[in-house]
């Protein structure tokens, strides 16, 4: 159980860091995160697709 919330820390530490970086070279040109249908888990698992849809209507 504690290996899984050190892979989950990191997890969140990594994607926090990534969108600083984006803030700080992309922006304002270009928005730091969107949402894509087309994304990696929505491929890996379809039913994430339709809960996401579901959750936006």
């Amino acid at each position: 159980m504690k290996g899984y919330k050190i892979v989950l820390a990191i997890l969140a530490l990594v994607t926090i860091a990534y969108y600083i970086y984006r803030i700080i070279y992309k922006f304002p040109g270009a928005e730091p995160m969107v949402y894509t249908e087309k994304n990696l888990l929505a491929h890996i698992n379809p039913s994430y697709s339709r809960l996401f849809g579901i959750m936006n209507n």
